[in-house]
């Protein structure tokens, strides 16, 4: 349960969200994206928080199995009324360090391959805060260091960033403030 959890978050700033298992940070990240309502308390914002945020859970599939890398990227682009050129989402899907040929459904998809697909998704979504859990499972020494790369180019573009996670050290030297959930039990 959570109680007396307090937290600003200003462009430029990555909110480091720490505590045990079954402290509340998956629940926490919930709530600020708007998939959860608290049961008292509130949540102040200028912008409704789902035009705001772009969200991955932990164990987030959101793909289309049958769907390649490209396609689903556009399908996500579409979802939001956005228009993506092929060029561009090309570009993303390699910086996020998808290799396969582009002809290959997602659900050959690694777990490891479909957080990278997730974090392309990320590199081309408008949304100026992006809420993760935990970023780094499942990701390789190269995923780690791509999604580390992509989170401080966020940061640096005016964006803000939002991690629950067990290992901090990939963007330790970035975060702004760590709510401790420990602390608050």
């Amino acid at each position: 349960m959570l109680r007396d959890v307090n937290f600003s978050l200003n462009v430029g700033q990555v909110l480091h969200v720490a505590g045990s298992n079954g402290t509340g940070k998956t629940t926490l990240l919930r709530i600020a994206v708007g998939l959860l309502h608290p049961d008292a308390g509130t949540i102040n914002s200028s912008i409704p928080v789902s035009h705001l945020c772009e969200y991955l859970a932990t164990n987030m599939r959101a793909f289309f199995p049958h769907l390649t890398a490209l396609d689903n990227i556009l399908w996500w682009a579409r979802l939001k009324n956005r228009e993506l050129s092929l060029a561009k989402v090309s570009i993303a899907l390699q910086k996020a360090g998808i290799k396969f040929p582009k002809s290959l459904p997602v659900q050959y998809f690694s777990t490891g391959m479909l957080r990278k697909l997730h974090l392309a998704r990320f590199m081309l979504s408008p949304a100026s805060v992006w809420v993760i859990d935990e970023p780094f499972a499942g990701l390789d020494a190269d995923g780690r260091a791509s999604f580390s790369a992509a989170i401080t180019a966020h940061v640096d573009d005016g964006g803000a960033v939002i991690v629950a996670s067990h290992d901090e050290r990939p963007i330790a030297s970035r975060v702004s403030q760590t709510l401790d959930l420990d602390a608050r039990v």
